[in-house]
């Protein structure tokens, strides 16, 4: 009997799981930047950072690792030489087509580069919705040995939250400059207020009273002092 109550209760649970699951998948939304402007900061680490993590947050949480490839243990990088950033797909977290940037170089602490998300394309079905982004950068420290920042950032997918803000920082990276989610794919977008329509006509109203400062000034001067 405890056995039949035991399967029934883990039956009755994986199946609140896959509606709970069916039900976030539902609601998924991209709120992520349609293109990202980051900044090489040297001195950053894994540990502190400020970008915000956990429930109700716009990141669920993150995989960070600074490494040494030479068994050395610094692992600050004075030149940064190749990056490779791509965004996750939600089924299997492998990279979305498409999402794949490579760049390389010779960047240096405060050089900064960009990065566009496959959201930039609008709503093109649900792998366009990603489950996060994952970097791969290399570069050497002072004595030529070479470091590696690799992290994943896992979405929340939230529709009620953005999961970055400008001047957020994460091991080597400052996200500098945000640009707007894809409306197709946030609501924090779609339902969002506009703001042009009360932002410029209210000031022209009020310089109209300016006519009726001439004649009050000079005009009642003039008559009183000719008499005498």
């Amino acid at each position: 009997m405890r056995r039949i109550m035991l399967q029934q209760n883990f039956k009755h649970t994986a199946l609140l799981l896959l509606m709970l699951r069916q039900g976030v998948m539902a609601q998924s939304c991209a709120c992520n930047p349609t293109v990202f402007t980051f900044t090489f900061d040297f001195s950053g680490t894994c540990e502190e950072n400020t970008v915000q993590l956990g429930p109700g947050k716009g990141l669920r949480d993150s995989q960070c690792f600074l490494i040494n490839n030479d068994s050395g243990e610094d692992t600050s990088p004075v030149s940064v030489t190749s990056i490779s950033i791509f965004e996750l797909d939600p089924a299997n977290l492998a990279p979305i087509a498409g999402s794949t940037e490579q760049l390389s170089g010779d960047f240096k602490d405060g050089d900064t580069f960009e990065y566009t998300s496959i959201t930039i394309e609008g709503d093109t079905g649900a792998s366009n919705i990603p489950a996060g982004m994952q970097f791969d950068i290399r570069g050497v420290n002072a004595v030529g040995e070479e470091v590696t920042m690799d992290a994943i950032l896992r979405y929340s997918n939230s529709c009620s939250v953005y999961p970055f803000f400008t001047d957020d920082t994460y091991a080597w990276l400052i996200f500098t400059e945000l640009a707007t989610a894809q409306i197709e794919l946030c609501d924090l977008v779609s339902h969002a207020p506009s703001v042009s329509p009360s932002s410029v006509p209210s000031p022209v109203p009020s310089m109209s009273p300016v006519p009726s400062m001439s004649p009050s000034s000079p005009g009642t001067a003039s008559p009183t002092a000719s008499p005498s």
